[in-house]
């Protein structure tokens, strides 16, 4: 490398202008991912979306995101040359993007999925609200289903006990 200064320049220019299209290529399927997700999870049930929950887990995702995204640099400077005619100027920074966004697309979409389903699991209780909705109603279905045991009427409020 003739001057490390100048190439050290040209990488972060590269790189850092990529970022916000690679940070707004994740937004979709994310959010993809999680209404999916949500709307399996809840089918047939009117239900409120907690959304500081679920924008505190994608703010957290993004964080991580770009973590992620900062790991190029280490290519850049792995492969990099200040030749212009070499091939990861010509060809290995675009194909190191696209892949990476790629790969960072279908990881939101996992990611949307599993902050589904930690809404679905872990969700916010509302004040006053002893036991959850979902378990009690699956304990009905249960107790009403079984005929080998007693039923046992399970109201709201009730602690649930696992026999």
């Amino acid at each position: 490398m003739h001057d490390f200064q100048l190439f050290k320049q040209n990488a972060v220019k590269y790189w850092e202008r990529r970022r916000i299209i690679y940070n707004l290529a994740l937004v979709l399927p994310g959010w993809f991912g999680f209404g999916i997700t949500d709307t399996m999870n809840f089918v047939g049930e009117v239900h409120e979306v907690h959304y500081a929950y679920v924008l505190w887990w994608f703010a957290w995702s993004a964080v991580g995101a770009n973590v992620c995204y900062s790991f190029a640099y280490s290519a850049e400077f792995i492969f990099g040359s200040d030749d212009p005619t070499s091939r990861w100027l010509r060809f290995g920074r675009s194909a190191t993007f696209v892949g990476g966004v790629l790969f960072a697309m279908l990881l939101a979409l996992i990611g949307g999925y599993n902050i589904a389903m930690m809404h679905w699991n872990y969700g916010i209780r509302h004040a006053g609200q002893k036991t959850d909705d979902r378990a009690l109603e699956f304990a009905r279905h249960a107790t009403l289903r079984s005929n080998s045991t007693p039923t046992t009427k399970v109201s709201q409020g009730e602690t649930l006990v696992a026999l």
